[in-house]
């Protein structure tokens, strides 16, 4: 669900986003662009995920779409546990699922 369709279906929400690169370190050869935001209900609870990247965003989205399913909130995603491969995922540092949880978490 989009922050506009959550906000016209009249669900009270608070937004989390994250930007930084899907290999670590940034200056690999085939580092690119995530943009993400995490749509929550004002419980905590995710409603919705848009994201833009390059080829690892398959497996971001499709934990996601289990995260919407299972009802997990912000804080539990905050908490997530996450591997790391620094020539295919983002660094477990500044991973986007836990920054853009924790970025709706602080407003």
């Amino acid at each position: 669900m989009t922050e506009r369709k959550a906000s016209k279906e009249g669900f009270e929400i608070v937004t989390g986003r994250a930007s930084t690169v899907d290999r670590h370190p940034k200056t690999l050869p085939d580092a690119g662009a995530i943009d993400l935001k995490l749509i929550f209900k004002t419980s905590g609870v995710l409603l919705g995920v848009q994201v833009t990247g390059g080829d690892s965003m398959g497996e971001m989205i499709n934990v996601l779409g289990l995260a919407i399913q299972k009802g997990l909130t912000a804080n539990e995603l905050n908490t997530f546990q996450v591997a790391a491969h620094s020539l295919i995922t983002s660094s477990p540092v500044n991973y986007p699922i836990n920054a853009a949880a924790l970025d709706a978490l602080i407003k």
